[in-house]
């Protein structure tokens, strides 16, 4: 990717990465949520930006191209200040940038990777041959690779309304660029209890978590951080004992960003609030804290992924890896 300038609008953002001429190419475009928080390191915590050494950045929020669907007039944000942050705000407000470009075409004799074989993708390959930009033609996508689509399948203004995807004041955005593992036919239900992710090879549990016992799934089943790792180690279900409390970047991607309330797809049975991860907060440079917190997902807004401390109480669902 590519630093942008130092602080845009979201409306901004988007316009600047989809101009962006760089390193011989030009279908940059500012990435979604998944795309962009793929990059977060889970381990730094500031003073350091919360991303892998291999990049620069700021320790900051940076836009994604994704729009929180519950208000759509705020977009989501990956704050690299600490290592458990998504938010949202309001799309007027400044935030960094980074650009991202698709090394893959999705559908053959896209070669610019734009959505649509048309008239630019015959310039594209022309200029390729005889001028070498760009110096590659894309190769075609897998069917089924990247990381998971996001789900959001409109496209939005500042002040959310919903707009023709491909508007040329609002460019790139998540409604119009499907990218990765898309989310048709995405999940399995395996008829006992377990859902599969085709995308990430996951089997999850269909319902939260029944930490009470007492038969069914509802708001109440909430516990603290530790009962919920107890909970999902000593876990007995559809015929495996392997489960465990999903990471952060499981659990996350999970998220359906086209809904909210829940923001998840209608294949899981899931309440409106916040699910624990088995992520601990790194706690700030050397200063040798316990992590006391841990992080969680809100799959009410479906753009709240954050940290609490480890003796709130929130939902679980547990995970496996198949088969």
């Amino acid at each position: 990717g590519n630093d942008g300038p130092d602080v845009a609008t979201w409306q901004e953002a988007l316009q600047y990465c989809n101009d962006l001429q760089f390193a011989g190419y030009s279908d940059w475009r500012l990435p979604n949520v998944r795309e962009l928080e793929s990059i977060a390191d889970y381990v730094s915590r500031y003073p350091s930006a919360a991303l892998d050494p291999v990049f620069e950045g700021e320790v900051a929020d940076y836009w994604t191209s994704t729009t929180m669907v519950l208000t759509p007039e705020a977009g989501i944000v990956v704050s690299f200040v600490a290592c458990n942050e998504l938010d949202h705000k309001d799309k007027k407000t400044h935030a960094f940038v980074r650009a991202v470009r698709t090394g893959c075409a999705d559908r053959s004799g896209d070669v610019n990777a734009d959505g649509v074989v048309d008239l630019s993708d015959g310039i594209t390959v022309l200029g390729h041959l005889f001028l070498g930009n760009p110096p590659q033609l894309l190769p075609l996508c897998p069917s089924r690779s990247g990381l998971p689509d996001t789900g959001q399948t409109l496209c939005y203004d500042t002040d959310g309304n919903v707009i023709a995807c491909g508007n040329d004041a609002w460019p790139g955005q998540d409604g119009l660029d499907r990218t990765g593992c898309l989310a048709e036919d995405r999940f399995t239900d395996n008829g006992d209890g377990t859902v599969t992710d085709i995308c990430t090879g996951l089997v999850w549990q269909e319902a939260s978590a029944d930490t009470n016992g007492n038969g069914g799934s509802t708001a109440d089943d909430v516990v603290p951080w530790q009962a919920a790792l107890q909970y999902c180690e000593g876990l007995q279900f559809a015929g495996h004992g392997d489960w465990r409390l999903p990471n952060t970047r499981e659990l996350e991607s999970l998220v359906d960003y086209g809904r909210s309330d829940p923001a998840i797809d209608p294949v899981f049975a899931a309440e409106s609030e916040r699910y624990w991860t088995s992520s601990s907060l790194v706690p700030a440079g050397d200063s040798g804290d316990t992590p006391r917190a841990a992080g969680f997902v809100d799959f009410w807004y479906g753009s709240h992924l954050y940290h609490a401390t480890k003796t709130r109480t929130w939902q679980v669902r547990a995970v496996r890896t198949s088969p």
